[in-house]
């Protein structure tokens, strides 16, 4: 009985085939996994960074409008309260 097909199989080629994917492979698993931000992301982290830290509520300009109010010395010019509430009664607020 005879074989035919597209060349004989060398058992080296085997072999060197399977080293090679190994190389790979190994190469492949040594390399962790990184990342590497651009110089506007760190910006943009640090900002976020201090926005997480600033209170929402300045607690010394509170106290100080609030200290204005118990004097009678907390003044708001007419014109801006009007602006205001037109903005609330006819925009809504926007």
């Amino acid at each position: 009985m005879k074989i035919h097909g597209q060349g004989s199989v060398n058992g080296t080629q085997f072999i060197n085939a399977y080293k090679k994917a190994e190389k790979i492979t190994r190469k492949n698993e040594s390399m962790g996994d990184s990342i590497e931000l651009s110089d506007r992301a760190k910006e943009i982290a640090e900002l976020q960074k201090l926005a997480a830290e600033t209170p929402e509520v300045r607690e010394n300009l509170v106290l100080k409008i609030k200290q204005k109010i118990a004097t009678n010395t907390y003044y708001v010019p007419a014109e801006k309260l009007a602006e205001k509430l037109y903005e609330e009664i006819v925009k809504g607020g926007k």
